[in-house]
């Protein structure tokens, strides 16, 4: 089971209440956790809740959090789902896909059928849908709960400088430290952006961070994290050291014009094959002229693209 999965699942079932209010856009009284496997053959929703509403009404929430594969395509699986539920418990149902990658469910409306031979529709079935990736995460904020806040790291966010400290001071405070605490956990543990994790850490407190051992996937994902960077750090250390040497040698033995010597320069920042470099700084001091020497750096990288910043 994937990691966000299991996550989301935390996530609603601890905050059901929330999640129900919002989705169902009603007051919530109760909500209570209903098992998640379904009769005849095993099949698993991702979370199923019996929902009594202050009105006094009863009905079941249930959710499927998506990325971009599925095994079966979702509005089957969906019929399926719906299929079971209903004539177990026979109540009214509400049922939403959460799809949690750019790019996922871009054409699933929620609402599908199938005809006869003559085009008349036999069979209907909706459920609600919710594509996370492209909500605003302004939108998110603006919802006023705070429980749903870690799903931001799911949702567009266009000005992360902005967002991300609002967000982690509305969840700093709510008073409920435990609640605090793993809401904090789960925004870290559904952040699939790289920057966007970074910036999250800056503004989180050491204890903060150091609260995360406590859940090892979520430790053993920021740790890999940050191991990445540093080993990225070291590989483009040595890879500019390399265009720097190669640089020094140019300048003292063909003492280039300044034009020129930018131009190598560009030509080397496209370079990121640290054996390659290497071999440019021999040839460096082995040509003969300038001119030979560009030649050669010419024809040793005519499709490599710059790296990303």
């Amino acid at each position: 089971m994937p990691i966000s999965d299991r996550l989301l699942k935390q996530l609603v079932t601890t905050f059901a209440p929330d999640f129900a209010a919002w989705l169902l856009n009603a007051e919530v009284d109760e909500t209570e956790v209903l098992p998640g496997g379904l009769p005849v053959e095993t099949v698993i929703v991702d979370a199923l809740f019996r929902v009594r509403l202050k009105d006094g009404r009863t009905t079941l929430l249930h959710f499927e959090f998506q990325g971009r594969r599925s095994h079966r395509p979702m509005p089957l699986r969906m019929l399926d789902y719906l299929a079971r539920v209903v004539p177990q418990y026979e109540l009214p149902i509400f049922s939403v896909v959460l799809y949690l990658d750019r790019g996922a469910g871009s054409n699933d409306t929620g609402s599908h059928q199938r005809v006869g031979p003559d085009g008349t529709p036999v069979l209907t079935w909706k459920y609600r849908v919710i594509h996370l990736w492209r909500i605003p995460a302004e939108d998110l904020l603006a919802l006023e709960r705070p429980s749903l806040l870690p799903l931001v790291g799911l949702t567009e966010i266009v000005r992360p400088t902005e967002v991300l400290p609002k967000v982690v001071e509305r969840i700093r405070n709510e008073a409920d430290a435990s609640q605090q605490k793993e809401l904090l956990q789960q925004l870290i543990g559904l952040m699939k952006d790289e920057e966007i994790i970074a910036m999250t850490k800056q503004l989180l407190s050491d204890l903060e961070l150091e609260d995360l051992k406590e859940h090892p996937f979520l430790w053993e994902q920021y740790q890999r994290y940050q191991e990445r960077i540093k080993t990225e750090g070291r590989a483009e250390g040595e890879r500019q050291k390399a265009r720097d040497n190669i640089l020094e040698v140019i300048a003292v033995r063909f003492n280039p014009t300044a034009m020129d010597y930018r131009r190598v320069e560009q030509m080397l920042a496209m370079l990121s094959d640290l054996e390659r470099l290497n071999t440019l700084f021999s040839l460096a001091l082995r040509s003969n002229t300038f001119a030979e020497y560009e030649q050669v750096l010419h024809a040793s990288s005519p499709t490599e693209k710059p790296e990303p910043e």
